[in-house]
């Protein structure tokens, strides 16, 4: 689990408009404990877009329709 003080940061970082796979690279976090984190303090998360990913970022990518894996 992630500390009050990386729960903050998380915070912080996904106000300022970075996704929660960013904040995860931000913090040497999972993605998807940053996510569980946020969802767990009441942050509400927006929306997938579905935006194209590049290859470099499938690792750390969620729910991204497989059209954009061209």
């Amino acid at each position: 689990p992630l500390s009050e003080a990386e729960i903050a940061s998380a915070t912080e970082l996904y106000g300022t408009g970075l996704s929660v796979a960013a904040v995860g690279r931000k913090l040497s976090r999972n993605h998807a404990a940053i996510w569980r984190a946020l969802t767990a303090a009441g942050v509400q998360l927006r929306e997938l877009t579905g935006k194209i990913v590049l290859a470099a970022d499938i690792s750390c990518a969620a729910r991204v329709p497989s059209v954009a894996l061209l």
